[in-house]
């Protein structure tokens, strides 16, 4: 048996039209690039959790769930995770970019900063972050 810890969490894509939100959390910028997320609490429904780590991570309440895209897993030393990802699409206007602070986290001291932005899902000219690599599975932008 294994000693290391088993978390399940949830992962956002967000979209908007053909763009998807990501985001940088500058006092941990090894960390990368990143889609919304967070720990799946004891006895939580997962469609709950993902709308309410989307809304203590980004400030957002006006999303809603598209698709749930399915699961995966990842490994390493001192944990694995099972990862239970989602689409969603925004229901009103949103800026182009903005900082919000998540004031508690299960594994962190907060208030944690995030930086969040827009790229194109066709192209996104950036690289998520391990474990973040759903995005293949979002419906592509139809390009006339």
């Amino acid at each position: 048996m294994s000693n290391r810890a088993f978390k399940r969490k949830v992962l956002a894509y967000i979209t908007q039209g053909d763009r998807l939100l990501v985001f940088r959390q500058p006092d941990y910028p090894t960390w990368g690039i990143q889609v919304p997320g967070g720990s799946i609490e004891p006895g939580e429904d997962y469609d709950l959790a993902v709308l309410r780590e989307v809304f203590e991570e980004t400030g957002l309440r006006d999303v809603e769930i598209v698709s749930y895209l399915g699961s995966l897993f990842t490994a390493r030393p001192e944990h694995m995770r099972e990862l239970h990802c989602y689409h969603l699409a925004v229901t009103a206007p949103i800026a182009e970019q903005w900082r919000h602070y998540e004031l508690h986290s299960t594994s962190r001291v907060g208030p944690i900063a995030f930086d969040f932005f827009w790229v194109p899902i066709k192209n996104p000219g950036v690289t998520l972050y391990r474990g973040h690599e759903m995005l293949s599975l979002l419906p592509q932008p139809i390009l006339i």
